[in-house]
């Protein structure tokens, strides 16, 4: 027995799928956007080790950046102690705190304390940490590179 209508069924299926897998795509685009409100010394280390983690981070005048959901705000605590051979700072905690754009409510808020740069023995960098806590939060997971 043969069936006429089989390969429309299959070409609406692909069609279909073609159609969510780009809505979810752009969904997810939004979702892992974060807009940077405050600005500091750090961006650029702030911005690379969200990235890292499969976050992206635009600035708010932007035009050109992805659509965002979220905002991004940085507090510093108190410098602590400085390398004297290079411009990393250790301070008594950095705090990174997530809103939704439109309604301003806060979705997460992750906190660290550390240097933000390598000084001598110390090589670990609090925007890692704090990058890696804040994808956990947002998207369920830290993103592995490579993956």
């Amino acid at each position: 027995m043969r069936f006429p209508h089989r390969p429309v069924g299959v070409f609406a299926l692909v069609l279909l799928a073609g159609c969510a897998t780009g809505d979810q795509a752009g969904q997810d685009e939004r979702d892992r956007t974060l807009v940077l409100l405050d600005h500091s010394d750090w961006d650029g280390k702030i911005a690379d080790a969200l990235t890292r983690q499969g976050l992206k981070v635009a600035e708010r005048e932007d035009r050109t950046a992805p659509p965002a959901r979220y905002e991004l705000s940085v507090r510093f605590g108190a410098r602590v102690d400085y390398c004297v051979l290079n411009d990393s700072e250790k301070y008594s905690s950095v705090t990174y705190e997530v809103r939704e754009l439109e309604t301003k409510a806060v979705v997460a808020t992750v906190r660290a304390a550390g240097w933000t740069g390598p000084c001598l023995v110390h090589w670990t960098e609090v925007f890692d940490e704090l990058a890696e806590k804040l994808a956990r939060k947002l998207l369920g997971s830290a993103f592995t590179p490579g993956s």
